[in-house]
């Protein structure tokens, strides 16, 4: 059996409105989310029943171009667009050509080549930082965008999918456990305290993407021998209905911060007087073959920086945000991110 690949998590929470801010801005820091013709990628969204939340989203619909042009002519002409919201990405995928490139928000063309390439293009760039995947090279440069001729205009509209009689779990995630006020000393019960609340994110992660895949195991009418599954809901739990929206296609950074905002917004409308919990998974997979990963905040007079990775159609590079309304009538988020091995993100 073959290893798994290395995996690296990183979680963080906040609330609404005072981090509002880190949500607005989280999918520019991830550009590219793409549909399955290109790396077998969509963005879900899974949530018990609402058909406020529901209404809000379903009517989303975005587009985006596909077509055939060769990249010097990209570079060449990419002085007729200058506003920085076009991204752009080739379909080639890795095994077919070790070639690919991508443009991102930032109008930054940026290729990973295979060594003939690199000696033959004579551009200046520098070997990927991975043990024995040096002879790949990374460059950048920066030319505005072009549009290609005879392109094919798609459509992308929201899927729809309501499961009936599934187990729901009744409570939301509660605060993350801090050490605020203990002065460097850990007291006595927080191991205990952040393992509980570790090991409830995974269950509802877990089952959100059991959701996601409408798997019977989330069924209440579910009867898997116990040999070939056994699984558990998140406790307590109810038994209701599941909506699960999908979009699949290349979507623009706006088109899924629009998904975001719509989710907060309907879920904050909706928490001082919610009867029964109210929440929301939202799951990205980004473009894992293609050479830039993430994209940094820039500050002030600094220009984003841009985290490459070495890249492959088996890796990992999925982000799945938590939005649900507190007992106390407000609203919280948590984020669960996950890429892959060889990826410069987190060293």
């Amino acid at each position: 059996m073959a290893n798994l690949e290395k995996r690296r998590l990183k979680v963080s929470t906040g609330s609404l409105p005072s981090d509002k801010t880190a949500l607005e801005t989280l999918p520019f820091h991830h550009p590219f989310v793409s549909q399955a013709s290109l790396s077998g990628l969509l963005v879900d969204v899974v949530f018990p029943e609402n058909i406020t939340l529901a209404n809000a989203l379903s009517k989303l619909e975005t587009r985006y171009v596909k077509g055939r042009t060769r990249l010097s002519v990209i570079v060449v002409n990419g002085d007729s667009f200058g506003s920085g919201e076009v991204t752009m990405l080739t379909t080639n995928t890795v095994g077919s050509s070790q070639d690919v490139w991508c443009i991102d928000p930032r109008g930054v063309l940026s290729l990973c080549v295979c060594k003939e390439t690199y000696e033959s293009l004579g551009i200046v760039g520098k070997p990927l930082p991975f043990k024995g995947r040096s002879d790949q090279h990374d460059h950048d440069r920066i030319p505005e965008l072009s549009t290609t001729k005879d392109a094919e205009v798609r459509q992308v509209r929201c899927k729809k999918r309501e499961s009936t009689d599934v187990y729901i779990p009744s409570s939301s995630l509660g605060a993350r456990p801090t050490l605020a006020g203990s002065k460097g000393k850990k007291p006595a019960s927080y191991e205990d305290e952040i393992e509980d609340w570790n090991r409830d994110l995974m269950d509802l992660f877990e089952w959100a993407g059991l959701a996601a895949l409408n798997s019977p195991r989330i069924s209440a009418r579910d009867r898997a021998d116990p040999y070939i599954a056994v699984y558990e809901p998140p406790q307590p739990s109810s038994v209701g209905n599941v909506t699960h929206l999908c979009w699949r296609g290349l979507l623009a950074p706006t088109f899924v911060h629009t998904i975001i905002e719509q989710t907060c917004k309907s879920i904050e409308s909706q928490a001082s007087t919610a009867q029964k919990p109210i929440f929301a998974f939202i799951t990205v997979h980004g473009v894992t073959t293609i050479p830039i990963s993430y994209l940094s905040p820039g500050g002030e007079g600094k220009e984003a920086q841009a985290f490459v990775r070495l890249p492959r159609q088996d890796t990992e590079d999925t982000w799945s945000l938590l939005v649900n309304a507190t007992p106390s009538g407000g609203v919280s988020w948590t984020l669960l991110e996950c890429i892959g091995q060889w990826d410069t993100r987190w060293g």
